[in-house]
């Protein structure tokens, strides 16, 4: 029960979940449900007594439904099935237990997945080749750069992670071996990519087996008249690091609230306008009530293809035809930096600029030029 608490408690005040958990994205649920997957995985193998295989089903629609919500939660699926069949294998009378809830649990997550790719998720599919083995850097940076930033997003927690690890390999090694790559599989595998947009994601995946191996370390010292200061003072540690990471990574963004005001009454003026711009999911989702998703289009080099062509041919194609009503840039992407320079050449004039609160971004936003009709 303590080391639970403990657990909850260092993965509750970490920067990146503090942040995941403010916006209303797939992130969230898609990770409870790994981490009540392997909650649940856990109860099954080490009961008192044998349960129903029902509850490995459940182990396995949990793991599913993970993927489906964010499809980068599979890189968690089988350290969570390897996970259940390891806290088992110390026990005699339970080790095959575990081997045969992890095995139903994966069989199951298996049909699930396959029955939805056949069917309802078939459309998806194309793209989720397409955002994993056919994607490209949307902004790489160096290995090193990329580490700095893991250890600086969670250094405390991690450190707890790695000594709970060694706790946990002293009493029960394929467990704590299990958890610990666990651990740092998803951030070192982007990291690897060399992508840095969306690293703080990654690193609440590793978290969510980090975290248990905390709350053992904590569980452990509590125990001894002094640790339970130590233990204090960690989560202390902890929470002012993880509010400070959280501040950083969120006003790391630029605030979009004034840009969204100005495009809604074009927007508005103009149904079915098509928007292009950088970076355009905040403006999509503010802007949701007045816009369908078909009307907006980014310059994430592969995103745009318009009459045979793609990237910045198709949007000087797309532009010279007037097919774009409204366009925003800030000079983001590489093609946003190529489009600017150029737009009155192409027959948008600039109608605004936008900045933020603190007068430290601006985007131009340009629209068709009045002396010529759109398409």
């Amino acid at each position: 029960m303590r080391v639970g608490v403990f657990a909850a408690l260092v993965f509750a005040v970490s920067g990146p979940v503090l942040v995941l958990s403010h916006f209303a994205t797939y992130d969230a649920p898609s990770y409870a449900a790994v981490a009540w997957a392997l909650a649940v995985g856990v109860w099954v193998a080490r009961g008192e007594r044998a349960r129903s295989r029902w509850w490995a089903v459940l182990v396995g629609v949990l793991l599913a439904l993970a993927v489906l919500l964010k499809y980068a939660s599979a890189i968690d699926a089988p350290f969570v099935l390897l996970a259940v069949a390891a806290t088992s294998l110390g026990d005699a009378s339970r080790r095959w237990r575990g081997l045969a809830t992890s095995l139903v649990a994966g069989s199951t997550a298996v049909v699930v997945l396959a029955l939805s790719a056949a069917t309802w998720a078939r459309p998806l599919v194309e793209g989720v080749i397409d955002s994993t083995v056919r994607r490209q850097s949307l902004a790489p940076e160096p290995t090193v750069q990329l580490l700095g930033r893991v250890v600086g997003d969670v250094g405390p927690m991690i450190a707890l992670g790695l000594l709970g690890g060694l706790v946990v390999l002293r009493r029960r090694p394929a467990l704590g071996a299990v958890l610990l790559v666990a651990s740092v599989a998803a951030p070192l595998y982007q990291v690897h990519t060399g992508e840095s947009v969306s690293l703080h994601k990654t690193v609440v995946l590793g978290l969510v087996f980090g975290a248990p191996l905390a709350g053992r370390l904590c569980a452990a010292l509590v125990d001894r008249w002094w640790g339970t200061p130590l233990v204090a003072a960690a989560l202390l540690v902890s929470l002012l690091h993880g509010t400070s990471v959280s501040e950083r990574i969120f006003t790391s963004w630029p605030d979009t609230a004034p840009l969204a005001r100005e495009l809604a009454p074009i927007v508005e003026s103009t149904p079915g306008i098509r928007i292009a711009g950088e970076n355009p999911e905040p403006l999509q989702y503010a802007l949701r009530e007045q816009t369908q998703p078909w009307q907006w289009v980014s310059t994430y080099d592969g995103a745009f293809r318009y009459a045979g062509l793609s990237d910045l041919p198709a949007f000087e194609r797309a532009l010279a035809d007037r097919h774009l009503g409204v366009v925003f840039l800030d000079g983001a992407s590489g093609i946003g930096r190529q489009l600017q320079p150029r737009m009155s050449d192409l027959g948008y004039t600039r109608t605004a600029v936008v900045r933020t609160p603190d007068g430290e971004h601006e985007w131009g936003v340009w629209q068709p030029a009045a002396d010529r009709p759109a398409d």
